[in-house]
């Protein structure tokens, strides 16, 4: 795959390639090659925008695929241990946050603490504290943000999990949260996560400009003009959405949040107005295609595997990305074959 010359180019090929993977022609292994060389194109992006950065001079080419520039301190270091740092960092401020702002007296802060702790990838986490590095913010700060937006994040997947939404009940390998407790409880436990995800950012020890510059982020990616709305498109097209609509939906269900992290992360590093909207097209970029991966595996994958329920979209008769041309061919001759092969 030839390389694109800017930013701008990458991007306009994933739009592309999106349209192509739509297209009623298009093969499921098409689609998986597709899907390869977009998530090859979102690495190229990646390291462009980090190139961009007033605080990163330059990334050293020979080692562009397997290592990670990390920032403020110069450091260089594999991609897994750097993912590993980030992460102790995530955990050690969700475990705070929660000693903090969900007191285990209460049931219903127990319960937000048993979805909250339960392990997950904490991307949004990651992606806030390493924007923060890469502009030379402060991590302890951004630490906090992170612990905050993990908390908004775990508590969409509370309530999409309830049996008014998607009803399921696997999460992260264990019962979800109105299986291990009750419904009632449940629906509390995502309203605390949202209040205390909040006072998080209130609370934290930043100036408060940046402070009120990451509750804005967060405000802005899970509310009316972001994820909720995003749900509220989701129910609305469910089985009837067409390819403008179904990136729509994406776009604000889940891109507006992977923005609010990424945002947040700037906020932290105290980033200028023109990082913030490069950042904004790299995050929005990064959610189709983190939401393209997600229909993928709810295809081929096993719960095992993902930690929570397959198929369910289907089943549902939701439209998703894989859905078009999945649906045309599940029963046909080749359905069964061209399933293995994307295995």
């Amino acid at each position: 795959m030839r390389a694109p010359k800017s930013f701008e180019e990458g991007m306009d090929r994933l739009n592309t390639i999106l349209a192509q993977m739509q297209q009623e022609d298009t093969s499921l292994a098409d689609s998986v090659k597709l899907y390869a060389e977009a998530a090859s194109l979102m690495q190229y992006c990646h390291a462009t925008l980090e190139k961009t950065s007033l605080q990163i001079e330059e990334i050293n080419a020979k080692i562009a695929e397997t290592v990670d520039t990390a920032g403020a301190g110069g450091r260089i270091m594999e991609y897994k241990a750097q993912y590993q740092e980030y992460l102790l960092q995530a955990t050690a401020a969700l475990d705070a946050a929660s000693a903090r702002f969900l007191p285990e007296e209460s049931e219903v802060c127990r319960a937000a603490r048993y979805s909250l702790l339960g392990g997950g990838k904490r991307i949004r986490a990651i992606l806030t504290l390493s924007v923060c590095d890469m502009l030379g913010g402060e991590m302890q700060v951004a630490a906090q943000f992170a612990a905050a937006v993990e908390m908004l994040h775990c508590y969409s997947l509370i309530h999409d999990d309830l049996p008014c939404m998607d009803n399921d009940d696997l999460r992260r390998g264990r019962p979800s949260c109105h299986k291990a407790f009750s419904e009632s409880t449940a629906m509390l436990a995502g309203d605390v996560l949202l209040t205390e995800a909040f006072e998080v950012i209130a609370n934290a020890s930043a100036t408060p400009q940046i402070c009120v510059a990451a509750a804005r982020a967060l405000g802005a990616g899970a509310g009316s003009r972001g994820m909720v709305y995003g749900q509220e498109l989701d129910l609305k097209y469910e089985a009837l959405a067409a390819t403008e609509q179904l990136r729509l939906i994406h776009r604000n269900k889940t891109g507006a949040l992977i923005n609010a992290a990424v945002q947040m992360g700037a906020a932290a590093a105290g980033a200028t107005p023109q990082q913030c909207k490069i950042l904004a097209s790299y995050a929005y970029g990064l959610g189709l295609v983190f939401q393209i991966v997600d229909d993928v595996l709810d295809v081929t994958s096993t719960p095992e595997q993902l930690g929570k329920p397959i198929g369910s979209d289907s089943e549902n008769g939701k439209t998703t990305f894989c859905y078009p041309v999945w649906n045309r061919r599940r029963n046909g001759a080749g359905a069964k074959a061209e399933r293995a092969d994307l295995q």
